[in-house]
């Protein structure tokens, strides 16, 4: 007798073949049409072990992700980045990357995310990031990294997450960060803008960078989240009318998970929504909040909403908030017509396909679950990454006769 499968195992088969963020994307990129150096660069990463994501959609289809974590680096492998000149972000995690070698990381001026955890980089050599005007983010996790080192990031003023969980950082160190980069002035070669500019001062900034800071790097001690939420409620009480603050809060309260804070987080949440009607990325932390306080009824109305604005990219999102939703006790027909809606409006994405004929096989209708399946099958090569998952899924329906 075969095991039946379930909706959460293809979710998970999903995460472990590591499709979800990327190798949908790359369907139908033809590599003899990248340009020769990309090419060769692509193949040299990827025979390292290393991992790749290309924009298919964007013109000379672009390497926007490299992920080089748990491989051997060296000077040579890291000068096959100069290939992709739209790189955004860069993973080293576990390999070692040392201060030298972080100095041609420095180079690549198009880098949003950069994560170092577990590397031997030093105090040092974080200056060689100094000219990265586009970091977002940094994970310092894992290394020998102090407050003082910290500061050689001052200059990156769109720098806003960090994280350090086992680092000598602390929280008065990303407190002095934040300062540093507040009172920052770039040079006439580093500002974009001639002369000087008159900014309007923000009472609650410092508050909420700081509280920000300090809940992206906890290590989920009590704590230190509970000093990053005081933090970021300062921020609410200096300026009320900033709905950023107000998110950032309700984030915070959502972290600290029991029913008073769900309570505040849901407030804050529903408060901006009156002036953000048509966000969708809200109306699905609305829909989480409701689904954490066990209100499903409540999360099912706000996903039904969320899938009629979200984009194309954003649909297999909010279909896996769906069958969380079910697997919190939510009505299983129900999100089994939200899924059908949702492969009408990304007909090619194949997981939410699978997805759907999963919801099927447990809501026991396995004419259409076949179906879904068949296609899948007579669509793909039998080395697609979810074909395994769609083979146990046809498996499964001998039991459900």
């Amino acid at each position: 007798m075969r095991q039946h499968i379930h909706v959460q195992s293809v979710l998970v088969m999903l995460g472990l073949l590591g499709v979800l963020g990327w190798a949908i994307a790359q369907e139908g990129v033809d590599p003899a049409e990248q340009p020769p150096d990309q090419e060769a660069a692509i193949a040299r990463i990827e025979e390292l072990q290393g991992s790749v994501g290309i924009d298919g959609d964007a013109p000379g289809q672009p390497v926007w992700m490299v992920d080089f974590s748990d491989v051997s680096v060296d000077a040579a492998v890291l000068q096959m980045l100069k290939a992709f000149p739209q790189l955004e972000t860069l993973s080293f995690d576990r390999t070692p990357l040392h201060d030298k070698l972080l100095q041609q990381v420095g180079e690549i001026r198009s880098l949003r995310e950069l994560s170092l955890v577990d590397t031997r980089i030093t105090n040092e050599g974080l200056k060689y990031l100094a000219k990265l005007d586009k970091l977002e983010r940094i994970n310092l996790s894992g290394t020998k990294i102090t407050n003082e080192g910290l500061q050689h990031l001052v200059p990156l003023l769109k720098l806003t997450d960090i994280q350090f969980e086992e680092s000598g950082i602390t929280a008065l160190g990303i407190e002095l960060l934040v300062d540093g980069q507040r009172r920052y002035k770039p040079t006439a070669e580093e500002s974009h803008t001639p002369g000087e500019q008159t900014v309007k001062p923000d009472p609650g900034r410092r508050f909420n960078e700081v509280g920000r800071l300090i809940l992206l790097g906890v290590d989920r001690k009590r704590g230190t989240i509970e000093s990053g939420v005081e933090s970021l409620e300062r921020a609410v009480i200096a300026a009320p009318d900033n709905d950023q603050y107000k998110l950032d809060l309700a984030d915070a309260y959502a972290l600290l998970n029991n029913d008073l804070t769900l309570a505040a987080a849901l407030d804050l949440y529903e408060d901006v929504l009156i002036r953000r009607p048509d966000d969708e990325q809200l109306l699905g932390l609305i829909a989480k909040t409701y689904s954490a306080i066990g209100n499903q009824e409540q999360a099912q109305e706000t996903i039904e909403r969320r899938l009629l604005l979200v984009p194309v990219t954003g649909v297999f999102d909010t279909v896996t908030q769906t069958v969380g939703v079910v697997a919190m006790g939510g009505d299983r027909e129900w999100a089994i017509q939200q899924m059908r809606t949702a492969t009408r409006k990304a007909p090619s994405d194949r997981r939410i396909a699978l997805l759907l004929a999963g919801l099927l096989v447990e809501a026991q209708q396995p004419t259409e679950a076949r179906k879904i399946i068949d296609q899948f099958r007579q669509e793909t090569a039998a080395d697609h990454p979810l074909r395994e998952a769609a083979d146990e899924l046809l498996a499964s329906l001998e039991d459900v006769r």
